[in-house]
This record gives structure tokens, sequence and C-alpha cells, in this order.
């Protein structure tokens, strides 16, 4: 049919609502489909004529016109989720589709989050980028009223942590599992958002096997006391001491 030419199939309306579907051949076929409008008033435009090496007149169909105005929109988030995409090595599209849509959810509200930041002149060197706003939601919905895992299994009778186990064929040969060595537990992690440190749930003292005592990390401990108690969910210490509680007052919201 030539250049500039156009298809359209219009469903009839139910309920005031119709779906389009246009078929618009410029240098190749481009499809749309839209709820809003499909061919509507057709304009005349200048588009290159690489064989005769001149400009030609077409026609456009409304929506072309239309897409083109907003696409800066569609290609922007679309950059935005190619810049730190998340892969999986399903090729189920139903999977692909999901994993699509939570990418999509965050880069729309980190674009919120800039608007929201812009509006309370928060400065610019306080704004989180894309990366570790990623980050740092990852990090709230990990910890985020996290509980301790329940212990599955019927309790221990002795003092220790040892268990045995025994197989028994023509006689009964038991042996006796080590207890495991003791790890030293990573703390003094960033402080955590505030989501996370004011949820009122799990916050448990722990005691560090460390040597020498550790800063308390509470930002109103003027006086920088040393201790071995930390957060067990935030993994920074903090004073828990007659006379001081920064443990406490870390996780209360004034």
């Amino acid at each position: 049919m030539g250049r500039g030419t156009s298809y359209e199939i219009k469903s009839k309306k139910i309920n005031n609502f119709s779906l389009g579907i246009l078929k618009w051949y410029d240098n190749k076929p481009v499809n749309i489909a839209s709820n809003f409008i499909t061919s509507s008033e057709v304009e005349i435009i200048k588009r290159w004529d690489k064989k005769n090496k001149m400009y030609v007149e077409i026609e456009r169909p409304e929506i072309i016109t239309l897409y083109n105005k907003s696409m800066g929109g569609v290609d922007k988030i679309d950059q935005l989720i190619s810049t730190y995409r998340t892969f999986i090595k399903s090729k189920k599209w139903t999977l692909r589709l999901i994993v699509h849509a939570f990418d999509l959810v965050v880069a729309n509200c980190w674009i919120q989050y800039l608007k929201d930041a812009k509006y309370l002149n928060i400065q610019k060197n306080k704004i989180l980028d894309l990366l570790y706003f990623r980050l740092q939601l990852a990090n709230e919905i990990i910890n985020f009223r996290k509980l301790t895992p329940k212990r599955k299994g019927r309790p221990s009778n002795t003092s220790t942590d040892r268990s045995s186990r025994c197989s028994s064929n023509s006689e009964d040969v038991c042996t006796q599992i080590s207890p495991q060595t003791n790890k030293k537990i990573k703390t003094d992690s960033p402080i955590p958002h505030d989501v996370v440190r004011y949820d009122t749930i799990d916050h448990l003292p722990g005691v560090d096997n460390l040597k020498n005592p550790t800063k308390c990390k509470h930002p109103k401990c003027s006086r920088k006391h040393r201790t071995h108690i930390f957060c067990e969910k935030c993994k920074v210490h903090l004073c828990l001491a007659s006379g001081r509680n920064c443990f406490a007052d870390f996780h209360i919201k004034k």
C-alpha cells in the first residue's frame, strides 16, 4: 500500500471502553495498540526518502504523534531498569515478567524518591543514587520485622550442644559429633535505616568474643564508652550497663 499508509482494527464499545490496534508503515511497519485513541486525525509530515534523495510528504496517524511526544518516560524507565537489571537463569516468561515487574517498581520508587527529596530540599550529597537506593531497599526488606527462627527438633538433654548419630547393623555403632568452633560474629556494620532500627522486633543484646571492648556506636553517646554488648539485628555495639542504657535509647524513636 506504500509508505504513510495505515490499517486499523477497533473493537466495539463495552461499558464506554474500546481497544484499537493500528499498523502504520514508515520505513518499516510500526504496530501500536491503545485504549485511548488510534488513527483519529491524520496529519501530513515530511520524511526523507533515501531512494529518491529528497523529502516526501506522507500521512501519520494522531496516535503516533502522541506516542512520540510522551515516549521519553518509557525510554527513561527502560534505561533505569537496564542499568541494574535482575538476571535469572530461568527461561519461563512468567518468572521473567515477575522479576521485570519488581525492577519496574524499584525504578519508579527511586524517581518518586528524587521528587520527594527535591520537595523537602535535601542536600544533593545526601540523596541516594539508584544503586545505593536498591541496596538500602533490599536491606530493609530483609531485616524489617525479622524474627528469630525457631529451632526444630527435640531440645537436648545435655548441657553441651553435642549430638550423637547411631546406626545399627549386627551391632550398635554410635559416633559423637564434636561441637562447632565459635566463629567471630561480624559487628559494627553501618547504622541501619530508621525502618529497621525502630521496628521494635528482634533487637536482642548479644556478647561478642573479642579480646578488647568496642566503642559504643550510639550517636548520642558523648563519652564513647566501650562495651562487649551489641545488637544482634543491627550489628552495632551499644552500651548496656548500670547508669547508661544506649541499647534501649538507640531503638526508641524520639
